[in-house]
């Protein structure tokens, strides 16, 4: 399975000429990537804690929080009113069963599973790219590690999007296979802003809006198989999002999106329909292509990202 190629770097730099000013800064327990001097993205590396007076159960780990547009809107949210268990860009599986038991990887106030950062393997900077590696552990409350996850990010910032590359290998590291039910949802989950979601009080100011390669807006996109689906809305000063490519060689491809009807968030979920299972040491790889962008989706520049995407599909 290849890796999406470096020429979609040629849609961010049509416009602008593009700075080669990067780099990562620790602090807090965050790893931050700067471009021109201008937050990228967060990944979470050391455990955080929900806000004061909420359970202990919602700690995480290994998530991407804050994710920014060009112009420094943050689309992400790490710990949104209502739903603190969707940690800004991850990925977990949701309804599993493990040796006759369920598992929930995703639903943190269960307390049947979690995922935790193992390691941050390593970093670098090269040109206009910057690449993350890190390990994860998808743990059982009853069972331990089940899942180890290995995960790397390319980012190519710009000034119209950046982009995310996003690959995951998932491994069964345990001695038993572990089945993934057909549920509504699971997988790569994208939680939106907080002034996108209706429950926070402080920072609301518009639902999100949705659209998707098929022309589907929140209510029909449901468990539709897009190419590209789109999440932007309102900030304090204009407006902004995120978009999410499938990767023509993954699982299920194109994989079914849960959108929900209410709440800002959407994920790409392979198990809608179609159950699966990971054997011991059997890798699951998967591949994304996400960008954040200010104003509204260009729908010509997505349908021409997913045309770049879909000519990696090996032969």
């Amino acid at each position: 399975m290849r890796f999406i190629p470096l020429l979609l770097c040629l849609f961010s730099c049509s416009s602008t000429p593009q700075l080669t000013e990067l780099d990562f800064r620790e602090s807090d327990g965050s790893l931050t990537l700067f471009w021109q001097n201008r937050p990228v993205l967060s990944y979470q590396v050391s455990v955080a804690s929900p806000p004061e007076g909420n359970p202990a159960c919602y700690e995480r780990s290994g998530f991407f929080h804050p994710v920014y547009t060009p112009s420094g809107q943050i689309v992400t949210d790490g710990f949104p009113e209502g739903h603190m268990h969707q940690h800004g860009w991850f990925y977990a599986f949701t309804k599993t069963t493990y040796r006759d038991s369920m598992i929930d990887f995703w639903n943190q106030a269960k307390l049947l599973g979690n995922v935790q950062l193992r390691s941050l393997d390593s970093t670098s900077v090269r040109g206009n790219r910057a690449d993350l590696y890190a390990t994860l552990d998808h743990v059982s409350t009853s069972f331990g590690p089940i899942l180890e996850e290995q995960i790397h990010v390319t980012v190519i910032p710009g000034a119209s999007f950046h982009q995310v590359m996003w690959k995951s290998t998932v491994v069964n590291r345990s001695v038993d296979t572990l089945f993934v039910e057909d549920y509504l949802y699971g997988g790569l989950g994208m939680r939106g802003a907080a002034s996108w979601n209706d429950a926070d009080t402080v920072h609301f100011l518009d639902t999100a809006r949705f659209l998707t390669s098929q022309g589907l807006s929140r209510k029909e996109a449901n468990h539709s198989r897009p190419l590209w689906a789109t999440m932007f809305g309102t900030f304090e000063s204009g407006t902004g999002g995120f978009a999410a490519f499938d990767h023509p060689d993954n699982f299920q491809s194109p994989q079914p999106i849960r959108v929900h009807p209410e709440m800002p968030y959407f994920c790409m979920a392979p198990m809608v329909g179609h159950p699966f299972f990971l054997a011991p040491n059997e890798p699951l790889q998967l591949q994304y292509l996400l960008i954040t962008f200010d104003g509204e989706p260009d729908v010509a520049v997505l349908d021409s990202l997913a045309v770049e995407v879909g000519k990696t599909k090996d032969e």
